[in-house]
Formats: structure tokens, C-alpha cells, sequence
């Protein structure tokens, strides 16, 4: 898995360097958008993906990204995404591997490519069509809309 320099000397070297805020704002976002294009490469060509989420590994077979607006906003520009996926390896907060997770993306900070790469299956407990998924966006192995 990818290997992180340490939480405590990123915090000790951000002390050190000045970034405009509106900078800043500019690399969360293409930083968010990269993660979201691995999410969706994994799931249109089938490949695992590690991903480090709430500051843990977890490789995972992605198999929809979707998002849902909040509750009681009616623009779906005011959104959260996530990422349902079939985790197979890696930390699990309730110790189940080989079960279905469902991930907030802005809790993903890194996400690759496993590699060497890794096909994968579709689960056969994966339903595409489900309500879970709202009315929204959502790019999934079987289709996109």
C-alpha cells in the first residue's frame, strides 16, 4: 500500500508554508477530482483500487459512486458523494472484509490503482437499479447515466 509520510511532520511542515486560501481551495479541489476519477476508472474498467479513508487503508472493488443531495436542500449542487464498494482487504472499523462498505468520499484523501492491477467481478449481491442510490448521479459497473 502507499506509503504516507507522518501526520505530525505534514502538520510541522504546513507550519512552514504559506498557501493562499484561495490557493488552497484550488488543490482540495483538483485533489478531490483525482480521487474521483480513480473511483471512476476502477469502476468502468473493473480494477481494484486502494483507497485511504478516515487515515486507513482499504482496497476495495469499486462498484458505484454516486452522490445524494443533502436533506432538505432541493439543489443537487449542494451534495454529498460516496462510494459503494466491495471491500477485500485492509482495515475495517467493524472487522468485516469481504462485505459491502459504503464510503463518504470526502473522507477518501488518497486513492490509486491497486498495482500490480487487478480485475475484478461483480459482485452478484450488487443491484445497480437499487432506491438506495437516489435520484442523483451515479456511474456504476453495469452502466452510466
Amino acid at each position: 500500500m502507499g506509503e504516507l509520510i507522518g501526520e505530525e511532520k505534514i502538520l510541522e511542515n504546513l507550519t512552514k508554508v504559506k498557501v493562499d486560501v484561495k490557493e488552497f481551495a484550488r488543490l482540495q479541489k483538483l485533489a478531490k477530482a483525482r480521487i474521483i476519477d480513480v473511483i471512476r476508472q476502477g469502476i468502468s474498467d473493473r480494477f481494484t483500487i486502494e483507497i485511504l479513508y478516515d487515515k486507513e487503508w482499504r482496497i476495495v472493488n469499486p462498484h458505484c459512486y454516486f452522490f445524494k443531495k443533502k436533506e432538505f436542500e432541493s439543489d443537487y449542487s449542494i451534495h454529498n458523494d460516496y462510494l459503494n464498494a466491495f471491500q477485500i482487504e485492509g482495515f475495517s472499523k467493524s472487522g468485516k472484509l469481504n462485505s459491502w462498505k459504503l464510503y463518504k468520499v470526502s473522507k477518501i484523501t488518497f486513492a490509486s490503482i491497486l498495482n500490480p492491477v487487478k480485475e475484478f467481478k461483480i459482485e452478484k449481491s450488487f443491484k445497480p437499479d437499487s432506491n438506495y442510490y437516489g435520484t442523483g448521479f451515479k456511474h456504476s459497473v453495469n452502466y452510466s447515466c
